[in-house]
């Protein structure tokens, strides 16, 4: 595959990153490797990536029960926060993800330190972000059982980890997780109203994902629930909790007709006989109270976006004048900069001659993109250039 040789490269792809994000584009660095299958592809490997920007598209939602969301918004990624933002009557508007919110302002549990102490530092931060990426894979995997079929062949399975970056050794995890969560599907009669819906509200400055919204069977009556899914096995943390009602929080003020009767956790669990999970009910948590107050504690912090952005350019040496070699954009400069690029739409397609390569439209070069297993389809997504 030809390398990109820029400093900065853009490439107007269908994208899905740590927290399952669909559609858009993105800005990378010395861009290496475009993987990717049925329509799903990811970039692998940044060289020195600095910020990615994505429009965030909901992966489904019931168009005969629900509206889209009324509000658009592009991801921004890089540095220790996630910031969403939109532009409204010429002004930007910025959003912190929720998941971020409480990393910033929440003490790390006494389970999460022991768990830190006891493996050491290097080890821990290997375990957690594998962890994260079976954890990514594992919704994915749920999400197709959700709306469509999941194969469970060993196979099957193996390919799907490895393209999402996880290794092969948790295949038999994968295969009884999702199993577990059809389990679930079916106890409660679950039907999906959304899938990832991406919700944000302007008064609280704050924006997220849920995992599921549904119409379910609970205690014999149906109802509207909100699930986050969880990968670990070991319970609930108040986290989880407070991040439920966040997200039951903006989902109220963007459909204030669709009511949300129940709020609950899942995840699976290591069953050996029969697929079972973890299924609580968080709907009375106190913890939910704690939210507005981990927002006054966010904002007493004195961010309200995301940091400058620098812009590299030329050779330096020994002796050499540094003023010219690189610029400093304010964040909100970075993104007039590059909104005014936005292109409508690209086409991607896929060739029906099976020795022909699939090729990624940039900059109007094609750049080579050995998928040699994905579903033949053409599909349309944002595409951002600068």
């Amino acid at each position: 595959m030809k390398a990109a040789s820029n400093s900065r490269t853009s490439f107007g792809i269908i994208r899905r990153q740590n927290d399952r994000v669909y559609g858009g584009s993105c800005i990378g660095y010395d861009i290496h490797c475009l993987t990717g299958s049925g329509g799903i592809w990811t970039i692998q490997d940044f060289q020195e990536a600095e910020v990615t920007i994505q429009e965030v598209q909901t992966l489904y939602f019931d168009k005969k029960a629900l509206r889209e969301p009324s509000r658009k918004l592009r991801r921004i990624d890089g540095g220790e926060l996630r910031w969403y933002y939109t532009i409204e009557d010429g002004q930007i508007l910025w959003f912190i993800s929720v998941t971020s919110l409480l990393s910033a302002t929440m003490p790390m549990g006494e389970h999460l330190l022991k768990w830190y102490a006891d493996r050491g530092m290097e080890k821990a931060l290997a375990e957690r972000d594998e962890k994260a990426a079976y954890g990514t894979a594992m919704h994915v995997a749920c999400e197709k059982v959700a709306l469509d079929k999941f194969s469970l062949d060993y196979q099957s399975v193996c390919e799907f980890l490895l393209r999402h970056g996880v290794a092969t050794s948790y295949a038999n995890q994968l295969q009884k997780d999702t199993l577990s969560f059809a389990q679930f599907c079916k106890d409660y009669d679950v039907r999906p109203l959304a899938v990832e819906v991406l919700l944000s509200n302007k008064e609280l400055g704050l924006a997220g994902a849920c995992d599921l919204v549904c119409e379910m069977t609970f205690n014999r009556k149906r109802i509207i629930a909100m699930i986050d899914m969880k990968s670990g096995r070991k319970g609930f943390w108040e986290e989880a909790e407070i991040q439920l009602h966040a997200y039951k929080r903006l989902w109220e003020s963007e459909f204030p007709d669709v009511t949300i009767d129940k709020v609950f956790s899942w995840s699976p669990k290591d069953w050996t006989s029969s697929p079972t999970y973890n299924f609580k009910d968080q709907s009375n948590s106190n913890n939910a109270n704690k939210l507005d107050h981990l927002l006054a504690i966010f904002r007493l912090s004195g961010v309200e976006k995301p940091k400058p952005h620098i812009e590299f350019s030329g050779e330096i040496g020994l002796g050499d004048t540094l003023n010219d070699k690189f610029r400093v954009l304010s964040i909100d400069d970075y993104i007039v900069q590059n909104e005014s690029y936005f292109r409508e739409y690209i086409e991607v397609g896929v060739s029906d001659d099976e020795d022909s390569q699939e090729y990624i439209l940039v900059d109007e070069e094609f750049v080579e993109s050995p998928f040699g297993d994905t579903e033949k389809k053409s599909v349309k997504t944002n595409y951002l250039d600068f």
